[in-house]
């Protein structure tokens, strides 16, 4: 392996560490700007994906339930 292929190895597995140590996003943000002016279709949109995940919250906390009875 020469030097190049050792630093790029080496950068390569920096980025990989970097990246799989970030925070998930909120996916929610992605409605925040997505034009300059409120659009009520984005509005719309980000109703019915906060509706969709919050049926997950729901199952979560009824899972935790059964375990802890």
């Amino acid at each position: 392996m020469t030097r190049c292929d050792e630093e790029a190895h080496d950068l390569a597995m920096q980025l990989h560490h970097h990246i799989h140590g970030m925070e998930d996003p909120d996916p929610v943000r992605m409605f925040g700007h997505p034009y300059a002016e409120p659009h009520p279709i984005v509005d719309a949109e980000r109703a019915e994906y906060l509706e969709y995940i919050a049926q997950f919250e729901d199952d979560d906390a009824g899972e935790d339930q059964e375990r802890n009875a």
